[in-house]
């Protein structure tokens, strides 16, 4: 994704961001497991949830970016989709 370089600042894992033109969890999950940071579930998901809120604070939902992120935040599973102010 084409993110401005506040934004990417702002991430935790602005590498992950960087190289996804389709993220979702399991993507995100995939990244943190090849770079042996892999913890408990609850603790990746609310790191993508936190990564998400974040990019959302630089984009709109109707942006490329923001229709992207909103895409990743529908695809959570259901157990996982207490996303807050994340547009759903």
């Amino acid at each position: 994704m084409q993110l401005i370089s506040e934004c990417l600042n702002a991430l935790k894992h602005s590498a992950f961001w960087l190289h996804s033109e389709k993220p979702s969890l399991m993507s995100f999950l995939e990244y943190r497991l090849r770079n042996n940071n892999l913890e408990q579930e609850e603790i990746e998901y609310s790191r993508f949830r936190i990564e998400l809120e974040t990019i959302f604070k630089y984009y709109d939902e109707t942006s490329e970016t923001g229709k992207k992120s909103v895409t990743a935040v529908k695809k959570v599973p259901g157990k996982c989709t207490s996303f807050g102010a994340i547009p759903l």
